[in-house]
Order: structure tokens, then sequence, then C-alpha cells
């Protein structure tokens, strides 16, 4: 049975949207574990051989406009996984692009920062200190742009429940946006969907201001995003999909309430239900 790499599946997976919306955007300790179970190579010479024909030579990486054909990634995940690397294959975007600049041992600083490729595209502001120089961070900000998601129509997160990596802002996708409030990171919007002409829910978090508050951001996002997956209720809003741009991660749900909950409080404390409507 094939090595499941779940940032795939919730950015460009196949599997039905049950399986999507059930397991969580970010990996399970459990996956992980499981992945350091599976036999080892007997070689580093064997890793390199068979990732090769997956990932091109840096000159050639750097003169390339098109990304990487997004079936490279669960390949590479797999071949990581069987050889022991149960948390970089976890994370087999940005593996490529550190493996391309010849740096993949770089990888363990970003899994000490809790960074997943969700956290892709970075800036400069923050993209972890492990990748240092100017040089070098100018090679990994351009060659990000390989390692992106080409599943970029908005269907895949309206239909299939996907998260997205968007190479344009979200705010391209939607229009007629209406504050509904907002909190400390980020900002709740009624919105309709450019491509669908649905209403939606959409609660951004703005990202990218310094490493501090992205990994603030990143945290809260996968919080609330896990608990919208746990969470099935008559009045609970239903995750639809998210995604992720240079500025902002974004959590999309429906349907948009006709009110907010003080708003109902205060109109059910004015005109109680009678007795006989609770029957």
């Amino acid at each position: 049975m094939p090595y499941d790499a779940p940032f795939y599946q919730t950015c460009c997976g196949d599997e039905d949207d049950d399986t999507a919306l059930s397991r969580p955007h970010y990996a399970r300790q459990a996956e992980a574990a499981r992945a350091t179970t599976i036999p080892r190579f007997s070689s580093e010479e064997e890793l390199e051989r068979n990732l090769k024909p997956h990932l091109p030579e840096l000159e050639q990486a750097l003169r390339q406009t098109r990304p990487l054909g997004d079936s490279v990634f669960p390949l590479v995940a797999e071949l990581l996984a069987q050889h022991g690397k149960g948390e970089w294959s976890l994370r087999p975007r940005t593996f490529a692009v550190l493996k391309i600049l010849g740096c993949p041992e770089l990888l363990d600083d970003f899994v000490k920062e809790g960074r997943y490729d969700s956290a892709l595209p970075y800036t400069d502001g923050n993209l972890p200190s492990a990748v240092k120089g100017s040089t070098l961070r100018n090679k990994f900000l351009k060659l990000q742009a390989l390692v992106a998601c080409q599943e970029s129509d908005i269907a895949a997160l309206e239909e299939g429940g996907k998260h997205l990596h968007l190479l344009r802002p979200g705010d391209e996708y939607f229009r007629d946006r209406r504050s509904l409030g907002g909190g400390r990171q980020g900002i709740v919007e009624s919105v309709v969907s450019l491509r669908s002409a649905r209403p939606f829910v959409r609660k951004c978090f703005s990202r990218g201001l310094s490493v501090l508050l992205d990994s603030t951001v990143l945290r809260e996002f996968e919080a609330e995003l896990n608990s919208l997956k746990r969470l099935c209720h008559d009045h609970i809003v239903k995750l639809v999909g998210s995604y992720t741009d240079s500025d902002t991660v974004g959590i999309v749900m429906t349907p948009v309430a006709d009110c907010d909950l003080e708003e109902f409080l205060r109109n059910a404390a004015t005109d109680p239900i009678s007795p006989a409507q609770r029957h």
C-alpha cells in the first residue's frame, strides 16, 4: 500500500471528500510514527538514485518556468519514508527545494519550527533563518515556484474540500466582501465566489510579517482547521476548503449566517419562543 503523504492529499489528492475533510490538514503523530517504521533503504546512494529522476539539477531548475508535476511529491514522500526520514516525508515540497539547492539537511530546522508545506510560499521576512545568506535565500524564494501546487482552480476548494496553494492573492477569487467580525489575527467576511456565485464565509489570517508572527498564525490556522474538521452540527458552520497565498491563509466555510450570536441572543430575549412553538 503506498505511503499517504498528508499534505499532498489535502492539497491535490484524489481521495473522496469525506476522507479529505476528516483528516487533519497537517500530519498527525500517528502518521509520522508509521512513516518511521517503513523499512529503510540500505544506503544514501540508493536514495539519491531514486530521487534523481524526479528532481532537476540546480542550474536547470533555476531556468525552468513550469512547476514540477503534482505527482512527483507523493513519490518523493514515499522515498523519504522508506529511507526512515518520517518527518521529512511530511514535507516533500519543501524538501524538494532544499534538495535542489544541495542543503536538504536544513529541513530539520523547518521541522523544529513546525513548518509544513502549507507554509509555502515564503517571503524573505518569514523564511526560516536556517537558510543563510542572501544568495541562498534568493534561490530558495525563486525555486519555491517550482513546487507550487498546479491545481489552482478554486473548484478544487469549493467542490473537493482541498487545501490550495494559490499563486495569486485569494481576494482575486472572491467578490462582494462584507466584514462579519474579526479578532487578534483574523478577519471574518461574507464573500461570493467568482467561479460559482455561491456565498461563503471566509476567515483570513495575515501572514508573512515576521517569522514569529507567521509561525503563530499557522498554528492558529491549523488548530481552527482541525476543529472544523472534527465538528458537525446544524448550528456550526461547515468547512468547505482552505488556501494559502503569499500574504494570507484562508478558511472557507458555509453557510453565511443571518446574524451573529450576540444579535441572535438579543432577538431571542426580546421575542421568546412560545410554548406552542416549542412543540
